[in-house]
């Protein structure tokens, strides 16, 4: 027997001393909510690669070479729309140590995890929504 089956023995111990208590519609919300994020996740990932290859290629780099593509950023936008970008990936950088344990968190440490997310996404749409405005202000002017 392998490590991995003995492993998988003890977790089944584990669940079947369990089970009874196991609040399925719970679980259940738990993978819908998450299968959900990666849904939009992903289709927002392949809309980007088909309409704006040169910014999904700029993502795909972002991680090796995020002070590059920062700089890159930075000048190419407007100062206070790129400002508040950096506020916010700040935040997000702030937060990326719990998001990376997040199965050790308390249960409410998971909970203001996932309100300070949905907080920042929320102040991203913000912010695309004030540059599309401008955008279109500017083809207004043209």
């Amino acid at each position: 027997m392998t490590v991995s089956e003995e492993s998988i023995k003890d977790a089944t111990k584990a669940i079947d001393k369990i089970a009874d208590k196991i609040d399925m519609k719970g679980v259940f919300s738990v993978f819908t909510s998450l299968l959900r994020a990666y849904g939009i996740f992903s289709k927002a990932l392949g809309t980007i690669e088909q309409t704006d290859a040169s910014s999904y290629e700029a993502l795909m780099y972002l991680g090796q070479n995020a002070p590059q593509i920062m700089s890159i950023l930075a000048k190419k936008s407007p100062p206070e729309e790129f400002g508040t970008f950096m506020q916010l990936t700040l935040k997000l950088i702030e937060i990326t140590p719990k998001m990376e344990k997040i199965s050790t968190l308390s249960a409410e440490e998971k909970i203001q995890l996932g309100t300070e997310l949905e907080s920042i996404a929320n102040e991203y749409d913000a912010l695309l929504k004030k540059l599309e405005e401008k955008v279109v202000k500017e083809k207004n002017e043209k």
